[in-house]
């Protein structure tokens, strides 16, 4: 089974936590830099 996981965009972290959805679609932000992704 494949798994990948999240980064963000702006640092590269993969520490994001989830922050709603948006016309069925997870919105996720940045733990590190706040960036939303």
């Amino acid at each position: 089974m494949l798994q990948t996981t999240l980064t963000c965009g702006k640092c590269s972290s993969a520490d994001l936590r989830k922050n709603g959805s948006r016309h069925g679609q997870p919105k996720y932000q940045c733990k590190a830099c706040r960036h939303q992704a």
